[in-house]
């Protein structure tokens, strides 16, 4: 390999998950949706899609959007489109900005096609990263809420019926930063100044991203008790009413009996 060439951004046995190889595997005419697109998430070049640009604030760029991409102006608690009607969609560090996650994922899951694929990244909100961000920005609005992988996989999973395919976890760029060069210059001294000597490296793990697939059951369970005896779960009613019977439970798994223990 040349000194300057590129690596392979995949391996043959990798699933797609960054945008440009989702986008370039869609079929012509497929149908694209940009969630809180800014000035887009993505180079808008992939003339054989139709892509629409949506996002709550008017875009002063928008009229120079080329011809096989639609900008419209609304809020993704409520999408002014069909059932599914898209075969991707991409919400690109979006969802941490959000007052009420809920009925966004809904709305996405609802406009995507049946086996469709919806792309999103978001922060880990305990990262030095995303933790400069909420200081610089907190006046503004900032980000709302604050992602684990597990917490976020946890309300997708509880609200709506897709699944994870591929994710990844992705270093630092603090591009926000892009208006402060000095500050940025000083920030990454900083963290190779760590990770010289604490052997620490803060870039890494700083965001995710993540690809699901629409299918059509939801995929969180509701766990209440452990068996003591074999581990297994089990799920025991709000109203189990220890004190009527005998106050135990029965595992389904091994039969066994557990003293019951309010949750």
């Amino acid at each position: 390999m040349a000194a300057n060439a590129q690596p392979p951004q995949r391996e043959p046995d990798e699933a797609p998950l960054f945008m440009d190889e989702l986008l370039a595997e869609l079929p012509d005419g497929a149908r694209v949706l940009d969630l809180g697109c800014g000035s887009g998430s993505f180079p808008y070049r992939y003339e054989k899609l139709r892509i629409v640009a949506y996002d709550q604030h008017p875009l002063v760029n928008a009229t120079e959007f080329p011809a096989h991409v639609t900008f419209k102006q609304g809020t993704i608690e409520d999408l002014p489109f069909a059932d599914a009607s898209f075969d991707l969609v991409i919400a690109n560090f979006v969802y941490e900005h959000v007052r009420n996650p809920r009925p966004c994922l809904e709305q996405a899951e609802r406009v995507l096609r049946p086996g469709g694929l919806f792309y999103v990244s978001i922060p880990r909100a305990t990262s030095l990263e995303d933790r400069i961000y909420r200081h610089l920005f907190q006046q503004q609005g900032g980000h709302l809420q604050r992602y684990s992988l597990e917490s976020f996989l946890r309300e997708v999973y509880r609200v709506t019926g897709l699944k994870l395919l591929a994710y990844a976890d992705w270093p630092g760029g603090y591009t926000y930063l892009r208006g402060w060069p000095h500050l940025r210059q000083s920030i990454y001294r900083f963290l190779r100044a760590v990770r010289m000597i604490l052997g620490k490296n803060l870039l890494a793990r700083n965001n995710y991203i993540l690809l699901f697939r629409r299918e059509s059951r939801r995929g969180w369970r509701r766990v209440t008790h452990c068996c003591s005896h074999c581990g297994g779960g089990s799920v025991l009613p709000e109203a189990f009413d220890a004190a009527a019977g005998s106050g135990v439970w029965t595992c389904p798994h091994c039969q066994r009996t557990n003293p019951y223990v309010k949750p």
